[in-house]
């Protein structure tokens, strides 16, 4: 081969060699670019049917920016409008694509849709949550994926008719609603902190819900979280567990498992009563025998009683024997005191028992025949009365007729009355044994109507027993 002809050829190796590169690239970048846009419109899809299997009614906008776009899939209502869902799903789309753009992300892209938890008919949880995708490249190869991604505030919605999370109007059930939310609230503290009477003042003097109108909460299928003002406990949340006060929210907007129960034939139970002015030795062979025995009782001490005996009030509580109010003394006329003298006398009884037991009587004893309103405004509790009257308060009877009369007047369900008092004690291990022999098990106010106890009702017997 000729010099000239080598030149030749050498020439048009060096003019093909750069177009064949040039033209791989092109063909390559062609190659990357297509399949970023197959991963973005894959992703798209992606999140799209999460969207549908989360909520299936929801709308689709696009933000487009000037790196990038946001893409949004906001539920909407059953009458077709967005709901504010969205306002705070735009937030977290901003948010993203920001620290995106000053991580100089390329080609950003934003995904904002939601998780949702149906709770009830139309009632749904909703919680924004969000990514933000770009095109990453390293050495030689580029593809997008996930640079970071955020989850938002999950909010309770009735999506029938709805664009606004529930309010506290919604939620609000009946009477019981706002003293149960203040109670269980009380309550949750004092089993964390060891409060003094002073403190505990402090506690239920704070800003709880006092109608309707409340603001200062939020609400979620975790449960309900109150937010106080400045206060000297240092205090700025409670949270109460759906567990907790599901029961006396309206039944709407929680879910199944957390509602009121209805009344259950579960089991034949009973609750001994005790009616006590805790005498020292009276109360305490009246414990050793429910110890001996490991049966369990409700005890109603007097404010008087508890104020004299703490000491014997705080072992019956150790016990985990359940503890009512009964008023200050146990010559109280409260069917005729005014509703702001009861109050007081509850309150000091309350006061009383807090300070030898560091919690709270949740119940009060009433007669069968209190119709009193009055009583049941004060009190801002559940009112015990009985279905079964052991007659122990007669002077001449003897512990055999105590038992005889509980024994035969018993059908399941009841809340027998008993005091601590002599013949009483002589009667109760027979009396224990023949319940038992019966079948019916022993147990505390609480556990026989279980989460059936409420402010303003009066209770003196459970629900029909199980027959066998």
């Amino acid at each position: 081969m000729r010099t000239w002809q080598k030149t030749i050829i050498i020439i048009l190796a060096l003019i093909a060699i750069p177009i064949i590169y040039f033209e791989n690239q092109y063909f390559s970048h062609q190659q990357k670019e297509a399949q970023i846009k197959t991963s973005q419109t894959a992703i798209f899809k992606a999140y799209r049917i999460h969207s549908e299997n989360n909520y299936a009614n929801f709308a689709i906008y696009t933000d487009t920016k000037s790196a990038g776009k946001i893409y949004y899939f906001v539920p909407k209502n059953q009458q077709g409008h967005a709901i504010d869902l969205r306002r705070q799903q735009q937030r977290i789309g901003e948010q993203l694509y920001q620290k995106a753009l000053k991580q100089k992300q390329k080609d950003i892209v934003v995904y904002i849709t939601y998780n949702g938890d149906n709770l009830h008919d139309d009632t749904y949880c909703l919680t924004p949550t969000g990514a933000v995708y770009s095109r990453v490249e390293h050495h030689f190869s580029t593809k997008f994926g996930k640079f970071t991604d955020q989850l938002g505030q999950e909010a309770v919605y009735n999506l029938a008719n709805q664009t606004h999370p529930v309010t506290f109007k919604d939620l609000y059930h009946d009477a019981a609603t706002l003293p149960m939310i203040k109670q269980l609230a009380v309550d949750q503290q004092l089993k964390k902190y060891n409060y003094t009477p002073h403190q505990l003042k402090t506690l239920e003097n704070l800003d709880f819900p006092t109608d309707v109108n409340y603001q200062q909460f939020s609400f979620s299928q975790h449960g309900l979280t109150l937010n106080f003002s400045k206060n000297t406990l240092g205090i700025k949340q409670i949270t109460l567990p759906l567990a907790t006060i599901g029961p006396y929210l309206n039944p709407d907007y929680i879910a199944e498992g957390y509602t009121m129960p209805s009344a259950k034939k579960k089991s034949k139970s009973v609750a001994l009563t005790f009616n006590t002015a805790l005498d020292t030795d009276s109360a305490k062979q009246v414990l050793e025998i429910l110890n001996e025995k490991a049966a369990q009782a409700t005890f109603f001490p007097t404010g008087e009683a508890a104020h004299k005996h703490p000491k014997t009030l705080k072992k019956i509580s150790a016990a985990n024997q359940a503890i009512g109010n009964q008023s200050y003394a146990a010559d109280d006329a409260i069917d005729t005191m005014s509703e702001a003298d009861l109050s007081a006398n509850l309150a000091k009884t309350d006061q009383a028992i807090f300070k030898a037991t560091g919690a709270l009587p949740r119940f009060m004893r009433v007669t069968p025949d209190t119709t009193n309103k009055a009583i049941a405004s004060a009190s801002q509790r559940a009112l015990i009365s009985w279905s079964v009257d052991s007659e122990d308060w007669r002077t001449d009877i003897k512990a055999t007729d105590i038992t005889k009369n509980v024994i035969e007047r018993t059908t399941g369900g009841d809340v027998i009355l008993l005091r601590t008092a002599p013949e009483t004690i002589k009667a109760l291990p027979a009396l224990i044994d023949q319940l038992r022999a019966k079948g019916y098990h022993l147990v505390t106010i609480p556990s026989l109507f279980e989460h059936r106890l409420a402010p303003f009702q009066q209770y003196a017997k459970a629900a029909d027993p199980y027959q066998d």
